[in-house]
């Protein structure tokens, strides 16, 4: 699976940075590649996600995606 979006550049920098990064970059269909375990990430996830959802957005596994 390659991704649409990768975050490598604002990990580490600010929450901030990182959400607008990720929510500039969602298109439908996309992947976000997001290192796990980087503290700024974990901060940033839960605005992350209510933001994107906010817009429509749906999460999916990434196995489910295969299996269609």
């Amino acid at each position: 699976v390659y991704w649409t979006a990768n975050c490598s550049k604002v990990e580490g920098t600010t929450r901030e940075k990182l959400l607008n990064y990720v929510v500039r970059s969602a298109k439908p269909g996309g992947v976000v590649l997001m290192h796990n375990l980087e503290g700024v990430t974990l901060r940033a996830l839960p605005a992350i996600i209510d933001s994107l959802r906010a817009k429509g957005y749906e999460f999916v596994a990434l196995s489910e995606v295969a299996d269609s």
